[in-house]
């Protein structure tokens, strides 16, 4: 296969680490979405061998299976229960529903261990705190009350701190309950007294604010093989529908990855390539299954056919390629390997 997608887990490990360095309280792992793309078992296992004993998923199948690979740890499906007939699989496989209305927490009828959603300014799912303080009034015991930031990658805004505010009040008034509100952007932007950190998007090497800088170390990388080489004169039109030119004699790789592999075909003409220390752009279209690559006429054929360009990874940072694809780095990792034909390695090694 002229592509693959190289997974640290040492990385993933020592990003866990970090988070939990810089906060006193639980970080638990958010591995919905397959781990963010890059594998339930491997990211599950590997979170808790470095210590995390509490995920969160999205859905009951996503639950099921990361119980089928940690048998202690304490996890929570944030879609909560949403058939009553369900009940008996939560149980079964000792899963916490985020209870996210009056009608869910009616539906559970006491089976079992949950957490309380209440909505601090989302507008998504939850309780409102008039309907949260109600029903613990009324003698429900939830053993964790959660929330959700909407602008915590947002370093000023007021939101976010009338959301801290009306979090830390609702806890107040339940102080033997504890609370979670961050997720990566709170944990590493934000520090809020809570008792859960529910971290996503950090453990896996994108940043909670967008920018480079920000995002701690490279979780995966994206890289394709040389298929092709030529050389082209001034005037050639590249690729489906001849949106590059060449100005000048010019040096393409074909390199074998497109956006059937998660490479977003908004890096038409915008994107870049990394290669034995350089950075080169992608001309041309992103197809399904190739890209283009200019590099330099100085570069030599035979090398250039014995190392992969690297299309994500340490030197093209996730969150650069999610600005030039006008989207953010959550929607690229979930969306690498979608047609399952990349060769997958898993290291401890940095990538």
């Amino acid at each position: 296969m002229p592509g693959r997608l190289t997974v640290s887990l040492g990385a993933l490990a020592r990003n866990y680490r970090t988070i939990c360095a810089s906060n006193r309280s639980e970080v638990a792992g958010v591995v919905k979405a397959n781990a963010y793309g890059i594998g339930v078992p491997l990211a599950a296992k590997c979170l808790e061998e470095a210590g995390c004993t509490t995920f969160f998923v999205a859905t009951l199948v996503e639950g099921i299976r990361v119980r089928q690979i940690s048998a202690g740890s304490n996890i929570y499906v944030l879609e909560g229960l949403l058939r009553a007939a369900d009940r008996g699989v939560f149980t079964q496989h000792q899963l916490y529903p985020v209870i996210n209305s009056a009608t869910q927490l009616s539906r559970w009828n006491k089976e079992g261990p949950f957490a309380l959603h209440v909505d601090t300014g989302m507008e998504r799912l939850g309780l409102s705190l008039v309907e949260g303080d109600e029903v613990l009034a009324q003698g429900a015991t939830p053993r964790l009350i959660l929330s959700h930031f909407a602008r915590a990658d947002e370093l000023n805004a007021r939101e976010t701190q009338l959301q801290i505010d009306a979090m830390v009040g609702f806890g107040a008034r339940h102080p033997d309950i504890p609370i979670s509100l961050s997720n990566s952007a709170g944990a590493l932007l934000h520090k809020v007294p809570e008792g859960l950190i529910r971290a996503g998007i950090a453990l896996y090497g994108g940043s909670p604010t967008g920018s480079e800088e920000a995002a701690l170390e490279a979780v995966v990388k994206l890289s394709g093989d040389v298929v092709q080489i030529r050389d082209i004169m001034p005037g050639t039109a590249v690729g489906y529908g001849g949106t590059y030119h060449a100005t000048e004699q010019s040096r393409l790789v074909t390199v074998g990855v497109g956006y059937a592999d998660g490479l977003p075909r908004l890096l038409s003409n915008v994107g870049s390539a990394w290669w034995q220390g350089s950075v080169y752009p992608i001309v041309g279209r992103v197809s399904m299954d190739l890209i283009h690559v200019r590099v330099d006429l100085s570069d030599q054929v035979e090398q250039l056919r014995d190392a992969p360009f690297e299309l994500i990874g340490a030197h093209i940072l996730i969150d650069a390629v999610a600005r030039e694809a006008q989207t953010v780095s959550y929607e690229i990792l979930t969306g690498l390997d979608s047609a399952g034909r990349l060769e997958r390695i898993v290291t401890e090694a940095a990538i």
